[in-house]
């Protein structure tokens, strides 16, 4: 797992560059607390739909549910591989936000250590495609104005290169952290921090 332990102010955020850290499998997990926005807000994504180059993007959106975009060709878009709550987030309150995804599978999407929603078509066999865009955390690859910025605070990013089980995803939230050793209790993979 690649970690990151960051707390974001109004236009903070951190720009990755260019790194394919998931193909065929992947999870992205975060703890936020964030304030109502009027835009989608990014919690971490490597997504530019102007530019045609989609890979993957952790959201909260404007009607304060997470989604979990998940996309097989970074030049074309398809709607049914995201994932996204029927629920709102509480504002300013801590969330654990897990978005996961195999070659093959649906993405799925977690909230608070329980699935809460499963795209309805499966990534592509060869999983992700490999853009030239940044991975972004707190705000949208191409933003510029206070809308783009993700409006609260992020702390704990992990991104594996496998997907996560849901025992393993309720084992990190009942934690309180990243738990980057989930071979500890029974969880079956050990990652370097």
């Amino acid at each position: 797992a690649n970690t990151k332990s960051v707390l974001l102010s109004t236009d903070d955020f951190i720009d990755f560059g260019d790194q394919q850290l998931m193909t065929t499998a992947g999870t992205v997990s975060v703890w936020t607390k964030f304030t109502a926005g009027t835009t989608i807000q990014t919690l971490v994504g490597k997504y530019n739909a102007t530019n045609g180059d989609r890979e993957f993007w952790l959201t909260i959106q404007s009607d304060e549910k997470p989604e979990w975009n998940v996309q097989s060709a970074i030049g074309s878009y398809d709607a049914n591989t995201k994932a996204k709550s029927s629920t709102a987030l509480s504002e300013d309150t801590w969330n654990h936000i897990v978005g996961t995804f195999s070659a093959n599978n649906a993405p799925k999407l977690y909230v608070n250590g329980v699935l809460v929603a499963t795209a309805s078509s499966n990534i592509d066999a060869d999983g992700l495609g490999d853009g030239d865009e940044p991975i972004f955390i707190g705000k949208n690859v191409n933003g510029t104005t206070d809308g783009d910025f993700l409006n609260g605070n992020i702390d704990e990013v992990a991104i594996w290169n496998i997907e996560l089980s849901a025992s393993q995803v309720a084992q990190i939230y009942h934690s309180g952290q990243a738990n980057f050793d989930l071979s500890q209790n029974g969880g079956g993979y050990t990652s370097a921090s």
